[in-house]
């Protein structure tokens, strides 16, 4: 069964992100419109992304319609389009659905986004081509469950092992938040078997530093929320055998231009991978 895949990885949380556009007032701009915390009086938007490991390497291409819009992000590995998504939005500017294509305009998945009455996030559905029937499907949703903050504190997840249609809870997550508004801390369960309860699996502790995540306000849906700051430090646990785990435990480092955004950004795991992304913006 295809599972939900990552299309672009962004600063600011774990690579599980998939992309949330509501999560609270700091991102009901539709735009990713990052200003250096307000010390230059810039306004940017990105430009592209170019992501590198090994001899690998994805750009990632951001299109805005003439009101600033974010309306498709290209994607291209080795500098051949290998996909690209696009976005619906609501009257009130929130992103309602996200769909891929691959490079022949053919739909290979998507996700629609249900709203609460605060705007956020109620129910998340990815919907995904079957090889066998060529009938898009819904394999997997997410529902919201908010704190006093109206930030996201748990995301249960349900998915449809047995292949028949039906979603069956299949773990959950849980999140807590530092003072800035990040989230911090992360409990990850999953269910083991039929009919049991969800059973912790991994936590996850993040570090950040003090400079303005340019995503932060992008309409791209995520799954996770979205961090303030960027994150510096990523400590995964195993919670089956109180081990780090050393392939989702990484470092990242930063390179700043004179706006406070990030050019590029180098994350190192502890099993000794490195992957580089060079961030570019369009100012003014």
């Amino acid at each position: 069964m295809k599972k939900p895949k990552l299309t672009l990885v962004f600063l600011g949380l774990t690579f599980m992100s998939l992309f949330s556009a509501c999560e609270d007032s700091k991102k009901n701009d539709p735009q990713p419109n990052p200003n250096n915390n307000g010390n230059q009086g810039n306004s940017c938007q990105i430009a592209g992304i170019s992501e590198t490991t090994g001899a690998d390497n994805e750009q990632s291409e951001f299109v805005y319609n003439a009101q600033g819009k974010l309306t498709r992000v290209n994607t291209k590995e080795n500098n051949t389009l290998t996909e690209y998504i696009t976005f619906d939005y609501n009257n009130a500017g929130k992103v309602t659905k996200m769909s891929s294509f691959n490079a022949s305009n053919v739909l290979q998945d998507y996700f629609t986004v249900e709203l609460n009455a605060a705007g956020n996030p109620a129910k998340m559905n990815f919907f995904s081509k079957d090889d066998d029937s060529n009938q898009m499907k819904n394999i997997t949703r997410y529902e919201y469950e908010y704190n006093a903050q109206n930030k996201t504190s748990k995301v249960n997840m349900f998915l449809d092992v047995e292949e028949n249609g039906t979603l069956s809870l299949a773990g959950y997550m849980t999140f807590t938040y530092d003072s800035k508004g990040n989230p911090n801390h992360k409990e990850y369960a999953i269910v083991m078997g039929a009919g049991q309860a969800p059973t912790p699996a991994f936590a996850y502790d993040y570090t950040y530093d003090a400079k303005l995540n340019p995503v932060n306000s992008s309409p791209i849906i995520n799954i996770e929320p979205l961090a303030v700051n960027n994150v510096t430090k990523i400590v995964a646990t195993n919670k089956m055998t109180n081990a780090v785990d050393k392939i989702q435990s990484q470092d990242m480092t930063y390179e700043y231009n004179s706006n406070g955004l990030p050019t590029k950004v180098t994350t190192k795991t502890q099993s000794g991978v490195t992957t580089s992304q060079v961030y570019s913006y369009n100012c003014k």
